[in-house]
């Protein structure tokens, strides 16, 4: 796995968290509606809630697993200074970050 496909998975998964953490915001904006005894939208909004938390979780299960025979593998060819990045995926990955963080 290159640096530029690990740093593309990170950003999938921050952007992916952020999209859940603004509809939890919605959806607590949503809650803090007056509601009165017997209102069914507190519950169509808990609803949507239990919704948002599952469609994160199974966003996190179906993102691969990291390996550790590979990490271990990277961190030695580092340590003895024999892994080489491209420039083109360095610089890639490091305007990606920079646009990601770009609000």
């Amino acid at each position: 796995m290159k640096v530029g496909e690990i740093l593309n998975g990170i950003l999938t998964l921050r952007n992916k968290a952020e999209a859940v953490r603004e509809r939890i915001n919605r959806s607590e904006n949503e809650r803090n509606v007056e509601i009165s005894p017997g209102d069914s939208t507190r519950d169509s909004v808990s609803l949507r809630i239990r919704e948002i938390l599952k469609e994160a979780q199974l966003g996190v299960e179906n993102y691969p697993d990291v390996r550790e025979d590979k990490i271990k593998e990277l961190q030695a060819r580092i340590q003895e200074g024999t892994y080489q990045v491209s420039n083109k995926d360095l610089a890639r990955a490091m305007l990606r970050a920079f646009l990601a963080d770009i609000p």
